[in-house]
């Protein structure tokens, strides 16, 4: 509920900030906007940090921009890269999220407002038309039509003034009584104020619901959830200490110190890793099945990246499970077209938009949601207008068009999600412990059982004994490269022979740990240490083998995600172990024409083919050199 206003501009443009105060310091907009400047700055304190929290704690930046704005180093280096970032955020929910406004004081040319960062943020007035030329009847005019338009802006006129708020945390302080001390508030929403508290020394956060004269049946909704899920306890819970249930509907929950994961990727400017994703996914998916034991209908409706509390060195994640959405609470549902939010229309599942009942399995939904926008850094599809929706249902249709390098990057990770996110709710993991099961294991670096399970019943069923596979493999690899051509020459090696060595080698795949020492592709690596294999022979393995699944007809993306995620770990290993025995084998000396030297063959026949280079994954610990002599 901040109304603060940080005004930013140049020292030299001091009529100008005088102006923008006079206009707004006085009678009816003294009431609604609080317009703060570096004069508010109290005597003796540190102005770049007093300056740094006013804009922390603004809705709004209204920048006058001239020339010696522009020209100003702290303001550029410091202050506006601050208030451009946080615009960045504007329409996330994010507590940071600054909404910027810029007004011209004179003529600024394009190329200046792009090196500024403030080409792409729309300007109060006309560029072509700034405050300097306007005769002072014009401009006294704009300046309180701004005044106006912040007004409206803010909803200042609909919403709690700093009155009224007053007044609220007075009525919350009273409904908590003697043994609770309330401090500031730390986060308002559109229906409820989560303030900072003490209650008996320790800290507390109490959420308190807003009164709504338009929605009285939310408070009955709100107490009904809290009273739900205060029974669950769960590392990842927000824990609920206690619920109030009087005049002023309140809920005391412990203090949650972790920033949120959406500061944490503002701040780093990118996204998560995939082994963090799956952690972060695990530990709601378990809070989640949890939830769902109570019953069906106690989910955790659309979450989003503001509402997850991560401690980056414990990779420990904390959320409220009483947060007002239309999935969550009972009468929201009855009310399933009302829009609580602006980014309703962008966590939508296909439930909603359908018109079925929302369950325990719309959650899958709203968690792969959730790992795409964390692996991607924006949600898959951000729907601001109901126009948007089209692309909504391309992607309730087909998700992993959506998917990006996802697939090839982390297989078993696009495999878990696409899951999660089939549009028929039938279709999806039998319930949330199974995918909770999945993303634990690729937490772990593990390829999950499931998957594992659905590669080897193809193979058992349509690749074992098929011989129209092992020649398409065969084909394609010898295609794919000159090398492996020579290698695997039909003329010298026996095809028949190269299947049976191909069957099992697959058994050492499906069994391979690189964490297990010695893993079963050991004795792999040795036989394919003496052939001069090259990284790419081992790309060119995989696309080999995914080709020639696809020319006996398997080719739909979840077997396509499950061999990958399969073979991708057993061939990195291959590869890396390979390519270290070849770099330590001695070449032959050419001055010792009768003597094999280390690494030499001897040429009196020719080698048998290779037992296929196969998959690997990262070595645990030093390489060892396995070479015959």
């Amino acid at each position: 509920m901040r109304e603060r206003i940080f005004l930013s501009y140049s020292h030299k443009d001091c009529d100008w900030r005088d102006r923008f105060e006079t206009a707004f310091g006085g009678g009816i907009y003294a009431r609604k906007l609080d317009l703060w400047s570096d004069q508010d700055i109290p005597t003796g304190a540190g102005w770049q940090k007093e300056i740094a929290d006013a804009i922390a704690g603004s809705r709004v930046a209204l920048l006058l921009v001239s020339r010696n704005f522009l020209r100003s180093d702290f303001i550029i280096n410091d202050e506006l890269a601050s208030i451009v970032r946080r615009n960045a955020l504007a329409g996330s929910n994010d507590p940071e999220a600054l909404k910027v406004w810029w007004v011209p004081l004179e003529k600024i040319t394009p190329t200046e407002l792009e090196l500024a960062g403030l080409n792409n943020i729309q300007a109060v007035l006309s560029p072509d038309t700034p405050l300097s030329t306007l005769d002072e009847h014009d401009r006294d005019d704009a300046i309180a039509n701004i005044a106006v338009r912040l007004i409206n802006e803010l909803k200042l006129l609909t919403d709690f003034d700093s009155t009224d708020r007053d007044e609220f945390k007075t009525q919350v302080r009273s409904s908590l009584g003697a043994n609770t001390v309330l401090k500031e508030a730390l986060a308002p929403g559109d229906y409820s104020i989560i303030y900072r508290a003490e209650a008996l020394g320790v800290e507390v956060a109490v959420k308190a619901l807003v009164p709504s004269r338009r929605m009285p049946w939310l408070a009955d909704d709100f107490i009904r959830r809290a009273r739900i899920v205060k029974n669950i306890r769960h590392e990842a819970a927000i824990e609920i200490k206690g619920v109030i249930d009087g005049p002023i509907k309140c809920i005391l929950m412990d203090y949650a110190a972790a920033p949120t994961i959406q500061s944490l990727m503002n701040r780093k400017a990118g996204c998560v890793s995939c082994s963090d994703a799956a952690t972060i996914l695990a530990q709601l998916a378990e809070l989640a099945a949890a939830l769902h034991e109570l019953d069906s209908t106690s989910i955790l409706g659309p979450i989003q990246l503001s509402h997850i509390h991560f401690d980056e060195k414990t990779k420990k994640v904390q959320i409220s499970l009483v947060h007002i959405a239309n999935e969550t609470l009972q009468s929201c549902r009855q009310r399933p077209t009302v829009l609580f939010d602006n980014t309703a229309l962008t966590y939508l599942s296909p439930e909603r938009y359908d018109g079925r009942p929302v369950n325990a399995m719309a959650d899958q939904y709203y968690l792969a949601l959730l790992g795409l926008e964390l692996l991607c850094g924006k949600p898959p599809v951000e729907a601001t207008a109901f126009a948007d929706l089209e692309e909504k249902r391309r992607f309730f249709d087909g998700p992993r068009e959506f998917f990006g390098e996802l697939q090839k990057r982390s297989p078993d990770m696009a495999f878990v999600l696409a899951k999660m996110l089939e549009r028929a709710p039938g279709e999806r993991w039998p319930s949330m412990s199974d995918a909770a099961k999945a993303l634990r294991q690729i937490a772990d670096g593990a390829v999950p059982e499931v998957i594992l399970a659905h590669a080897s019943d193809i193979y058992k069923k349509k690749i074992r004994g098929n011989a129209a596979f092992f020649a398409a493999f065969y084909e394609s690899l010898r295609r794919s490269s000159e090398d492996l051509a020579r290698l695997f020459d039909p003329q010298r090696v026996t095809m028949e022979a190269q299947y049976q060595k191909l069957d099992k080698a697959m058994g050492y795949v499906f069994n391979f740990k690189p964490q297990i020492e010695p893993t079963t592709l050991d004795s792999q690596v040795e036989s394919h240490s003496g052939y001069a294999l090259k990284a790419e022979h081992f790309t060119f393995f995989l696309d080999s083998f995914l080709d020639a699944l696809s020319t006996i007809g398997i080719a739909d993306s979840y077997s396509m995600e499950a061999w990958r995620a399969v073979l991708n770990p057993a061939l990195t290993y291959m590869r890396e172990r390979v390519a270290v025995d070849a770099a330590d084998r001695k070449p032959a000396r050419s001055d010792d024409a009768g003597r094999v030297q280390p690494g030499q063959r001897r040429t009196g026949k020719k080698p048998p083919g290779p037992n296929l280079p196969l998959p690997g994954s990262k070595r645990v610990g030093p390489a060892r050199n396995r070479r015959s002599g």
